[in-house]
């Protein structure tokens, strides 16, 4: 094996002026086993017009591993020009050339699929049999024998279905010509097949017409047709000759010169119609080759013996068809004129199914018709004809879709145009990727993930990302002053990638998402409305909607049925939703038309610019002529095909072969004035390059629906989004409010809100004063609530209703904790009913604008002051006299002044709550609850009023009442007084947490929440809140599940069913470990005694205060009143140390009396 070191020598004064290519310590390399080929190549270059002399020296090599000698990282070769003719040194020769950055040119046919980064001389074999095949097939020739040398075994001519090969011969370069005769006169002419196709070597070309001549086939009316070698040794008449032609070079040996005298150019700067002033890459220069200095006119020349000596030409194969231009005489001379047939040229589409989408009738369409405009219309393929395979029994599901691709591997075209919808298209291109499918993709969806041409490289789209629209839908509500909106997306990967980036757009604007619930399911039937409630329920006017069809029609249809109307919301909606003939009241009936129409009118629309351009016009006019309807994505549809047979036409044009790698590679260079504008694809990945959408206005006028273009989105230019024309909500030069009031509209954009520092001051100071006051009071009274503590519950004669009440209480509480903190509805919205009756928030009782929040504000006004004037006038009021006060007093005052003491005090303090302001002035602030209401004028200076003198009279009193109300009342068990002051603390803490925190971040208050829960539960377990155990128990574990609503709310940030499932599993879990723990450990104390003596009774508490002044040992004691309460005997137990209640002092008896306030 020999190996040609090739150096290049320059003399420095010849190219001056000339840019270099390449540094000159750099050089190129040719590898050869062919030492006489090399120098027949070097001889031609000798003559080269470049006038380079050639300096190169010879290395013998005996195996692969002598490559590891003249490939090393210290090489400088920038070529390397593999002659070997050998699959595994061209390989190998392949890795250095990725290894080390040079490009290999392989003086050898182009396998079908080649190596990365290499070069080709010659077109692949696949080629040769197809110019063959199709010039048999232009004079309707049925059958054919084929004749082939050992070399070019791979050659298969079985690849068209019209001409049969009926044998196959391979002849090695030892046969000789005894055998080649026998074989034409013994195997081939008894076959009686007329037509022969020769591919073999120069010595067997001519061993075989020696042997037709012999066999007399010459005369007997035989076509013999040559390919390329085997045509060098031709001179019988009538034989067609097909060469390859190359730079218009039919020699051998040129090859070789061709690729140096190409290398040399690339080296010196010197390739015409170039402007090379840096260094390229490897890939950059194979790209450049590819470009530049392919073949005028790649494929085969026909060639035709007429008489001895003349070589006529009359016609040509390339990837464009089959031309032929002159009359072929054939073997007895006769002269004939083909029947000039098209080429077939596939291309394949996933037809989607109908009940995903009802839009893919209309998509089909798009590509059909542009098929149909460039056959009829167009110059593109002239010689080919067009052919559509649809593909439609394969599904979207990744497994069953790979199967179903290879069943149908045969139908899949040049290339392959997938369905509307992003998740179908990821899975088509991970099918193909899956089963080695290298078909090229032209799509029209919107994934971010499908961008990327890294990971998915052999896809290419007409379109543009998500992020595209999210940013537009984002600055559109930014450049209107819109600060809040609400968003709806299908449950699907482009309505969850629109999600993400919409979500990261808004962020970056300062824009809020209101809502949590905006999945909408594939398939919505409009039945579940808890998605639309929510962004009813949070007034949100402004609404983003990514939701396919028909789904999103549904959603339209449920805000209508919620009660909104024309202005209540306005619906900004993504490329494909909508269109005017989904507004058809024929097709989809009068009830849905009208509640569309009120919903839909003063709709935006972002898409792309469909149908826009001269073109786009053109085509939207021969649509609707055509098919009777119109949809924008067929739009997409006609550019995705335009963009396929581009690209084709471009490669056939260059002379290149139509394989899924230059098909990849070209649909990035092609460019057109498409149905959507300017189409081409960016070499940075698999978008269009230029991303220009429209701003549509769907309006309703005269009874006409129309969608006019009113801006553009350019990202592209200086000015990025320009609205030219009046929107049909800003028509009356205001901007609706993004908040819906209850019976008014804000009368301000948000953009127009700042923070007002004097409102944050007052609502400090007014939370402030009851935390004074408590602190003063517990101060004053720090012995009569820290120390005194009632003394447990051991044992009572008879249950009452109040002492299930008091449990009824702990529930109560426990849900007031839950409706004043952070927002579950997220993930449990079922639950906030319950927690709102808790609060008496009535508001969701009545139709909307009935009972607003300023009336929620006057009840509970009402409530604090009545329950002072009744709370002041108690003293005054006996049981003689007006008894039916006494027993209002008796209920009233602890349901208002405990029970409802923190939503009362939380409502009096909002009042307060105006942190917000669109001016400097006291008056330009407003009310953060209700917008409509400025503060400090009007109304809210007589709510103002009302609220300060109820938190003055009402916040002190009731913290006293607190301590003592349940005195009055027959409890059994009471709660202790230490516990009503952490409690009240606690609950002070979570008013303020909730006005003042809340408002400025979800998440401190969130955390500051728990953190004050946590401290408030770890308080009540170590000091226990009621003189009863099982009483505390409960209390704890009703605390603990509002904890613990607290915490999921935190975890549903990340995940919202889980966060639902933990909320019921730990309400279950909670519940049973207190019922396990209360029957094991805390007997019930409050069930009726049957059968135990009243003196045993009376025994028992007296003793179990003082054992000592009963005259018994503690221990003796303890266990009597164990045994008592337990109902065991204990008649026999204590006879040895009897027990004599008669002997104890009346004084005694009277003081244990008194301080257990037993009555007898």
């Amino acid at each position: 094996m020999l190996i040609f070191y090739l150096q290049l020598s320059l003399a420095a004064s010849q190219f001056t002026t000339i840019p270099a290519l390449f540094s000159k310590n750099t050089s190129p390399l040719i590898v050869n086993y062919f030492k006489s080929t090399l120098e027949c190549s070097l001889n031609y270059t000798s003559g080269c017009n470049l006038g380079l002399p050639f300096l190169y020296s010879v290395y013998e090599i005996d195996d692969f591993s002598d490559f590891d000698q003249i490939f090393t990282s210290d090489s400088n070769y920038l070529f390397v020009y593999d002659g070997t003719w050998s699959i595994s040194l061209s390989t190998l020769i392949s890795e250095y050339a990725r290894n080390y950055g040079f490009i290999h040119f392989i003086i050898d046919y182009s396998p079908e699929k080649p190596l990365p980064y290499v070069y080709y001389s010659f077109y692949s074999l696949s080629t040769h049999a197809l110019s063959a095949l199709a010039i048999a097939r232009a004079y309707s020739v049925k059958k054919a024998i084929a004749v082939i040398s050992s070399e070019f075994i791979k050659i298969d001519f079985s690849v068209d279905e019209e001409v049969e090969i009926v044998a196959q011969f391979v002849l090695t370069e030892l046969v000789t010509y005894d055998y080649v005769y026998w074989l034409f006169s013994k195997k081939i002419k008894p076959l009686g097949v007329k037509w022969l196709f020769f591919k073999t070597n120069t010595r067997i070309s001519k061993l075989i017409q020696e042997a037709i001549v012999r066999a007399d086939m010459d005369k007997e009316g035989y076509t013999f047709l040559y390919i390329e070698e085997a045509a060098w040794g031709a001179y019988l008449e009538g034989s067609i000759l097909l060469e390859e032609k190359w730079f218009h070079s039919t020699d051998f040996y040129s090859y070789t010169y061709q690729l140096v005298v190409l290398g040399t150019a690339l080296y010196y700067g010197v390739m015409e119609n170039t402007n090379i002033q840096a260094s390229y890459s490897a890939y950059e220069i194979y790209n450049l080759v590819s470009r530049e200095i392919s073949p005028e006119t790649a494929g085969f020349t026909i060639w035709n013996i007429q008489s001895p000596g003349n070589f006529t030409p009359v016609g040509y194969f390339n990837n464009k068809g089959l031309k032929i231009y002159a009359p072929i005489m054939f073997p007895g001379g006769t002269y004939n004129f083909p029947n000039n047939e098209k080429l077939k040229i596939p291309i394949s589409i996933n037809k989607e199914d109908s009940k995903y989408d009802g839009r893919n009738v209309m998509n089909q369409d798009g590509a059909m018709f542009a098929i149909d405009t460039i056959e009829k219309k167009e110059n593109l393929l002239p010689n080919f004809d067009i052919t559509v395979n649809s593909i439609t029994d394969c599904d979207f599901k990744i497994n069953s879709s790979k199967t179903c691709f290879l069943n149908h591997t045969d139908e899949l075209g040049y290339f392959h145009i997938p369905p509307t919808e992003s998740s179908m298209t990821l899975q088509t291109i991970e099918a193909f990727q899956a089963l080695n499918i290298s078909t090229p993709i032209i799509g029209v969806e919107t994934s971010t993930q499908t961008s990327n041409s890294k990971y998915y490289p052999q896809y290419a789209r007409v379109s543009y990302p998500n992020s595209r629209t999210a940013s537009a839908s984002a600055l559109i509500l930014s450049v209107f002053g819109i600060s809040k909106c609400s968003l709806l997306y299908s449950d699907s990967v482009w309505g969850e990638d629109f999600s993400e980036q919409f979500e990261n757009q808004t962020e970056s604007y300062g824009i809020k998402i209101l809502n949590k619930n905006r999945v909408i399911p594939l398939g919505y039937d409009g039945i579940d409305k808890k998605s639309i409630k929510e962004i009813i329920e949070r007034k949100s006017r402004y609404v983003i909607l990514e939701v396919q069809q028909p789904d999103i029609f549904y959603v339209i249809e449920a805000f209508y049925d919620l009660g909104m109307r024309e202005g209540d919301i306005y619906l900004i909606v993504g490329d494909g939703m909508v269109s005017i003939s989904d507004l058809d009241e024929k097709e989809i009936g009068t009830s849905s038309y009208n509640k569309r129409k009120e919903i839909m009118n003063g709709l935006l629309y972002i898409s792309f610019l469909a149908f826009e351009s001269q073109v786009g016009a053109d085509v939207k006019n021969n649509f609707l002529s055509e098919y009777g309807h119109i949809h924008d994505y067929m739009c997409l549809f006609y550019d995705a095909t335009y963009l396929g047979i581009q690209t084709l036409s471009a490669l056939i044009d260059r002379g290149i072969n139509l394989d899924s790698y230059n098909i990849q590679k070209i649909v990035r260079e092609v460019k057109f004035a498409g149905c959507s504008g300017v189409i081409r694809v960016s070499q940075d990945g698999n978008d269009k390059l230029t991303i220009n959408l429209g701003i549509y206005n769907l309006i309703y006028t005269n009874s006409t629906w129309s969608m006019n273009l009113c801006g553009l989105y350019d990202p592209s230019q200086l000015i990025v989004l320009q609205i030219k024309e009046e929107l049909s909500w800003t028509a009356s030069g205001q901007i609706p409010s993004d908040i819906i009031g209850d019976d008014q509209e804000c009368p301000f954009r948000s953009i127009q809100v700042k923070s007002f520092e004097y409102g944050y001051i007052i609502l400090i100071i007014v939370e402030i004063v009851p935390f004074i006051i408590g602190i003063g009071f517990l101060t004053k009274f720090y012995h009569f609530v820290f120390i005194e503590k009632f003394p447990k519950l051991l044992s009572v004669e008879k249950e009452n209703l109040l002492d299930l009440v008091s449990y009824l209480i702990m529930a109560i509480e426990s849900l007031q904790y839950m409706q004043i903190g952070p927002d579950f509805t997220v993930f449990f919205p079922q639950w906030s009913n319950v927690t709102k009756l808790s609060t008496l928030n009535i508001s969701g009782w009545f139709k909307k604008g009935f009972f607003t929040f300023w009336n929620q504000v006057q009840l509970f006004d009402s409530l604090s002051l009545g329950w002072c004037v009744l709370f002041i006038s108690k003293r005054f009021i006996t049981a003689n006299t007006f008894q039916i006060l006494n027993e209002l007093n008796l209920w009233f005052l602890p349901i208002v002044g405990d029970i409802l003491f923190l939503p009362i005090s939380l409502y009096l303090f909002q009042t307060f709550q105006c942190t917000s302001s669109i001016g400097d002035n006291f008056k330009d602030s407003f009310h953060d609850e209700y917008c409509s209401t400025f503060c400090w004028q009007g109304e809210h200076t007589y709510y103002a009023i009302i609220s300060l003198i109820a938190i003055c009279l009402y916040t002190p009193a009731s913290l006293y009442y607190r301590f003592t109300w349940k005195n009055n009342l027959s409890f059994h068990f009471k709660e202790q007084k230490f516990h009503y002051a952490v409690k009240s603390f606690v609950q002070m803490t979570l008013i303020v947490l909730y006005t003042i925190v809340r408002p400025a971040s979800e998440n401190i208050f969130l955390g500051l929440g728990i953190g004050l829960l946590l401290f408030y539960l770890t308080i009540s377990i170590f000091q226990q809140p009621f003189t009863y155990d099982r009483a505390s128990l409960w209390y704890i574990i009703f605390l603990a599940c509002s904890l613990l609503v607290w915490i999921c709310c935190a975890l549903a940030k990340l995940n919202k069913n889980a966060a639902l499932a933990i909320v019921l599993a730990g309400w279950l879990m909670l519940a049973i470990a207190g019922a396990i723990y209360q029957k094991l450990y805390l007997p019930s104390l409050l069930e009726s005694l049957k059968g135990q003596d009243i003196h045993k009774l009376f025994r028992f508490q007296l003793f179990s205060i003082s054992p000592e002044q009963a005259g018994i040992s503690k221990k003796v004691n303890y266990e009597y009143v164990r045994d008592i309460i337990q109902g065991n005997n204990v008649e026999n137990k204590y006879k040895s140390n009897p027990i004599d209640s008669s002997a104890l002092d009346e004084e005694i008896l009277k003081s244990s009396m008194q301080s257990l306030e037993v009555s007898i």
